[in-house]
């Protein structure tokens, strides 16, 4: 392995050394005309030159260099890389042979079935079609520099730059690294459950917490949400070794690595990054030379990873996101209750009222008696008290950073939460769960999976209702050439659809204002006009197609 991981990171830093050369050799402009011309992307030359000037463009030859001499660092560090891989995987292997049983795999099978069945009969979403038109169509270089939106989940976006090599249907190859990241978000979830509890509790709340509806949803949904969760619970999984033996150097290490990639994911694993961090410094009592260090190297690289876009779009890409507008301190204090009600019933897929009833159930036990008691070695007052000390520091900080962050985000972006709250309101019952055989638990969970699934499916055309209506209505007017598009949605799935479906290219004009009155174009012009419903001031013309959202001339 060492010998191989030598030969990568060589393979690496000569490619990287080499476009650097040939940048320096070829100037500004050649090199930039070079890109443009070999991802296809020669029309929107204006547009790039105007994001990349030369001062960026230098910026970047520099970042190429560090990255350089961080692959050449790599190459002579390659033997103590081999080490931590080895322990890592066998230790998961380890992990894998001693806690998986038949009926964990079994609902993987079901779980995994689940998913591909949806990712093969739902619509592309309007964040995968803007995601496949701006980066995952467009190669590497776009979807590490350029971030017009948050929607650029960069790691994910990297991951469907690969997967879109294969000779399959682009929407399912999307879906495709998600698909996988589920199976891994499953085995990781299980197997630290295990660890922290018994096999039947995990087996348990790890098929429960599968079957939400958030877990369903980004089960096949091309996002990185399911990567943001996989790094989360990694790095709990590391927190809690590094609270309960502090002395390993390991589990300092993989910490780093799940927060460099969580971040890089999405920026705001900040928020359980500074989470883990607190129960960490509570856990041990102390700020230790190793979690400073570790922080202090996580930055640095992700901020090494970020530089890209901040040299191309500008800090603010990053820290100002236009569709989440910071408020004053009182109004996020009023809004916080009918907030984290909103995001219970989204994530669950029930009332928000069946899950809190569940929730209070848990947290009264949490108060009044360990969270588990169903290991011997795990009895001991002190891990006992670490996993109170986990739930309370992770239940308090979210509203207190939202507090000091004065934002209301999407509640999307605390799915990483489930898992927790699945825990929680499953733990009053671990005796009951305990008691039962493994053939009647399991038993429970088809019963839940059935029924989630039926509710999944009737839940999921309301939340995706724009998705539904733009493919109904890009399938009625796909015999059009010539497209003047005033829409803030529909643009984006028509040339997704256009582009991968009918494999055709065609003329389409986004005309973004407020209003548009069809009976002054002229009529021949463009096949088909399309105008959000709230923008359409036309009096005469009578729409070819309407929906909830568009009008059709």
């Amino acid at each position: 392995m060492r010998t191989s991981l030598r030969f990568l990171f060589a393979l690496l830093a000569v490619g990287i050394l080499a476009i650097l050369l040939l940048s320096l050799v070829a100037g500004y402009t050649s090199s930039l005309r070079f890109l443009l011309s070999y991802f296809h992307l020669g029309k929107y030359a204006d547009r790039a030159f105007k994001l990349v000037t030369p001062s960026h463009f230098h910026l970047l030859q520099v970042l190429l260099l560090l990255f350089g001499l961080v692959l050449v660092y790599l190459i002579f560090n390659a033997g103590r890389i081999e080490g931590y891989l080895r322990r890592f995987l066998n230790s998961f292997v380890f992990r894998f042979r001693q806690t998986t049983n038949l009926y964990f795999i079994l609902f993987v099978i079901l779980s995994l079935g689940i998913a591909v069945y949806f990712s093969l009969v739902m619509p592309v979403s309007f964040d995968e079609a803007f995601t496949y038109m701006n980066f995952s169509s467009r190669g590497l270089v776009a979807s590490m520099t350029y971030y017009p939106k948050p929607n650029n989940h960069i790691l994910h976006s990297l991951l469907t730059n690969l997967s879109l090599t294969l000779p399959f249907a682009p929407l399912f190859l999307m879906r495709l690294p998600t698909l996988f990241v589920n199976l891994l978000l499953l085995f990781v979830t299980y197997h630290f459950l295990s660890e922290q509890f018994s096999e039947k509790f995990a087996l348990f709340t790890c098929s429960i917490n599968a079957l939400f509806f958030y877990s369903i949803f980004y089960s096949y949904e091309s996002r990185g949400y399911e990567l943001f969760a996989l790094f989360f619970v990694l790095s709990v999984y590391c927190s809690f070794k590094i609270v309960s033996a502090p002395s390993s150097r390991y589990y300092w290490i993989c910490l780093v690595v799940s927060f460099i990639l969580g971040f890089y994911t999405m920026p705001c694993f900040l928020y359980p990054c500074l989470s883990l961090n607190m129960f960490i410094l509570l856990g041990r009592r102390r700020l230790t030379l190793y979690q400073v260090v570790s922080n202090l190297v996580a930055g640095c690289v992700v901020a090494l990873l970020y530089a890209p876009i901040v040299i191309v779009n500008g800090l603010g890409a990053l820290v100002a996101n236009e569709y989440v507008k910071p408020l004053s301190r009182a109004v996020v204090l009023s809004r916080l209750p009918g907030y984290f009600y909103s995001f219970l019933t989204e994530m669950s897929g029930w009332p928000a009222v069946v899950v809190i009833v569940f929730l209070a159930a848990g947290l009264l036990y949490l108060c009044l008696g360990p969270v588990a008691n169903m290991k011997k070695y795990y009895n001991a007052p002190n891990m006992s008290n670490i996993r109170k000390l986990f739930f309370v520091v992770m239940l308090l900080s979210l509203p207190v950073f939202l507090l000091v962050h004065s934002v209301i985000p999407f509640p999307r972006t605390l799915y990483y939460y489930d898992i927790l709250i699945c825990v929680l309101c499953l733990s009053p019952f671990s005796a009951f769960i305990e008691k039962a055989s493994f053939p009647v638990l399991f038993g429970l969970i088809l019963s839940f999976a059935i029924v989630m699934c039926i509710r999944f499916n009737s839940l999921v055309r309301p939340y995706e209702r724009d998705a539904f209506e733009a493919r109904e209505m890009a399938n009625k007017i796909a015999d059009g050439n010539s497209f003047l598009v005033s829409s803030g949605l529909f643009d984006v799935y028509l040339g997704y659809y256009m582009k991968t479906r009918y494999k055709k290219s065609v003329e389409m004009i986004c005309f973004p204002v407020p209003g548009v009155n069809a009976d002054t174009l002229a009529p021949n012009r463009f096949d088909y006009v399309v105008v959000d419903k709230v923008k359409d001031f036309t009096k005469i013309r009578k729409p070819l197609l309407s929906n909830d959202y568009v009008r059709v001339y």
